[in-house]
């Protein structure tokens, strides 16, 4: 018995590593019921997006997929730019200050 091999699709595969890999800060992604691209302000949490912009607002991850990935240089100045605004009932500002933190503490370990 031998075992037949089915290769995916673009879209299957492109469904897989959006799995795989979650939505970062800097990224452009398309949001599927709006039918609108989005720049995220941060990374994605808990399956949830949050594009730059206003109104703020939060979306879940599974109806976006990835148009172009954003290079750490990108992610890092979009999280930065965020933090920046200093508006404590912002969520973006305050989720950009929790993952830069967090990365800096990474950064810190690997040195």
């Amino acid at each position: 018995m031998s075992a037949t091999f089915t290769p995916l699709s673009n879209a299957e595969c492109a469904a897989l590593l959006s799995l795989a890999i979650p939505f970062r800060a800097g990224d452009t992604v398309h949001h599927s019921p709006s039918g609108e691209d989005w720049l995220l302000a941060v990374d994605e949490e808990r399956g949830r997006v949050q594009p730059a912009g206003w109104p703020c607002s939060m979306a879940e991850a599974a109806d976006c997929h990835l148009i172009k990935a954003a290079s750490d240089e990108e992610r890092l100045a979009m999280l930065t730019e965020c933090m920046a605004m200093r508006d404590d009932r912002d969520p973006r500002c305050t989720t950009a200050r929790r993952q830069l933190s967090a990365t800096s503490r990474r950064l810190h370990a690997l040195a």
